[in-house]
């Protein structure tokens, strides 16, 4: 994998991290980034889910 596409790999995940922390829906990262299935919108909005109720 080349250095560019690892760093969009990073980039692309760290603005949905923030995304779904912020209270994002499962379609506004998928829209962000024209994901055509919510599998991968949902791990990362589960995720924030998960953090807000554990504290």
């Amino acid at each position: 994998m080349c250095t560019r596409s690892v760093r969009n790999t990073v980039l692309k995940k760290a603005r949905t991290t923030i995304a779904a922390a912020n209270g994002a829906t499962t379609r506004q990262p998928m829209a962000m980034f024209d994901w055509t299935t919510v599998a991968m919108a949902e791990i990362y909005i589960r995720a924030a889910e998960q953090k807000r109720l554990a504290g």
